[in-house]
């Protein structure tokens, strides 16, 4: 069903490209489709990656609610365990599925996740939450 989904997404997504070159009078190269499949893919584990982040959130917030753990604080809570588990579904799955490794390359997994971390915190963590708290003091 899966393999299914995503020829038709791109099935549809290379006929566009396609017109587009030729409004364009330029050629779609090999490359170009190479390129743009794997943006097709990254696109897709992103759209995943949201709804597997909100549906963690939830779920983690309502688990919180029913135990009445961490009554002051729940939401914090749910959106870092939200974040520290979509981000690691989305670094498995881009590198499984979007950018694998060519023949004889060698990635340190644990290098590549840590940095990714590190990267996405700032936005991720802090900035996410310090947005969450100034909502919820002004609106809840």
């Amino acid at each position: 069903m899966g393999k299914k989904l995503y020829d038709l997404i791109e099935k549809i997504a290379f006929f566009f490209l396609g017109l587009l070159f030729k409004l364009m009078r330029k050629e779609m190269t090999q490359q170009v489709r190479n390129i743009f499949s794997e943006f097709i893919k990254f696109g897709l584990v992103g759209v995943s990656n949201t709804i597997v982040s909100y549906c963690l959130y939830a779920l983690s917030l309502q688990i919180f609610l029913k135990l009445n753990l961490f009554p002051s604080t729940d939401y914090i809570i749910a959106n870092i365990i939200s974040f520290l588990l979509s981000v690691l579904w989305s670094f498995y799955w881009n590198n499984k599925y979007v950018f694998k490794l060519n023949e004889g390359e060698h990635r340190s997994i644990w290098k590549a996740l840590l940095k990714t971390y590190v990267s996405y915190g700032f936005t991720g963590i802090i900035l996410n939450n310090i947005l969450l708290i100034f909502c919820c003091r002004m609106f809840f």
